[in-house]
């Protein structure tokens, strides 16, 4: 129980609860750089794929009773594509929240999980640096899921909207958990000590 509360009650720069690698022991590898920024990979980051996929397979074989096989297989690979673009979205996000306030995201690492990031916090900066950079990947998740959702309601009942709009208020709720990791934590410190610049 106290390895569990150690995980999810860890503090910045220690990686989000999600994170399973044992960072001081496992180093990434770099993939590419873009937009200035380093884009690795932990030796484990395959997995995050299959289990996106997996999970898209899963929901299409519950949601899809009357579809063939073959149909729910497809829509599964689908909703796994869209779950990998609705998190690679959030990285972008991140990355130009920090562009606009001058706190450039240093790199993001792939997981087995999910992916993490880091900003360049190599001096202080006013806690409005801070909330725009932890609203910034969140906001992704708003991006894409109001518009799918709107599409889906004004009549487009496609069930790729609807997949869309409501994994990405999950991933949303998630983000926005209120623990030190995460960015409501990071919110919410901000918030309670707030800091001019």
């Amino acid at each position: 129980m106290s390895v569990l509360k150690d995980r999810l009650f860890r503090k910045p720069p220690q990686p989000p609860p999600y994170v399973l690698e044992d960072t001081t022991k496992t180093h990434p590898r770099r993939i590419f750089k873009l937009f200035g920024i380093e884009w690795m990979a932990y030796p484990t980051a395959w997995i995050a794929p299959i289990w996106m996929l997996a999970t898209g397979i899963l929901v299409s074989f519950l949601t899809r009773v009357g579809d063939s096989v073959g149909e729910r297989l497809f829509a599964g690979l689908v909703y796994g594509l869209l779950i990998g673009a609705s998190i690679v979205m959030h990285y972008l996000c991140g990355a130009l929240a920090g562009s606009l306030v001058n706190s450039p995201m240093r790199f993001t690492l792939f997981t087995a999980t999910l992916a993490y990031c880091r900003y360049d916090d190599s001096r202080e900066y006013p806690s409005r640096v801070h909330l725009v950079r932890s609203l910034g990947q969140p906001a992704a998740h708003v991006l894409l899921g109001v518009p799918a959702l709107g599409f889906y309601l004004a009549g487009y009942h496609s069930h790729f909207l609807l997949f869309l709009a409501i994994a990405n208020f999950v991933f949303l709720v998630v983000a926005m958990a209120p623990l030190p990791t995460m960015h409501g934590g990071v919110v919410l410190k901000h918030l309670r000590g707030w800091k001019r610049g």
